[in-house]
């Protein structure tokens, strides 16, 4: 046997080794690059929740985070609330606009808190749509110049 086969075969022992190395830090990095946003949301949720005044330190959670509250309201009506939860307040002055999509299509636009897909102040009229299944889309928009946003799918008997 030739004794620069063993050095080699050594050599290729360190190669794989790298490789499956650099394989899985390429995992790592896509799978906290698709996780990211969610972390992020989850972590100034619960800084927001904590103490208000510590997420104006954080960048991070400037843009303000959109959840909702949807009810069913009969047949061919529902009933949408956009929930903000902001770095300076979710019904403060900081929150400029929020705007209500439902399958892609504008239908309202919210400049006073409370955030409801057919407008009001008191609670959140019913909107009347299609039966079938949509999504509802809210961009909510700060002083700042901070957007957040989010969709959710829902189902009109």
């Amino acid at each position: 046997m030739c004794p620069h086969r063993r050095t080699s075969e050594r050599g290729q022992g360190l190669v794989e080794y790298a490789l499956i190395l650099v394989l899985v830090g390429i995992v790592v990095i896509v799978a906290l690059t698709t996780a990211g946003e969610k972390v992020r949301d989850i972590f100034c949720d619960v800084v927001l929740n904590l103490d208000a005044g510590a997420a104006t330190n954080q960048p991070a959670c400037a843009a303000p985070r959109v959840s909702f509250a949807i009810s069913g309201a009969g047949p061919g009506k529902i009933n949408i609330e956009a929930i903000i939860k902001d770095d300076k307040g979710s019904t403060g002055p900081n929150i400029v606009s929020v705007a209500f999509y439902i399958d892609g299509t504008l239908v309202n636009t919210e400049h006073v808190y409370k955030y409801c897909l057919q407008g009001g102040d008191g609670p959140c009229q019913d909107y009347s749509v299609s039966s079938g299944s949509h999504t509802v889309r809210a961009v909510a928009t700060d002083q700042d110049g901070n957007t957040g946003e989010s969709s959710a799918s829902f189902t009109v008997p």
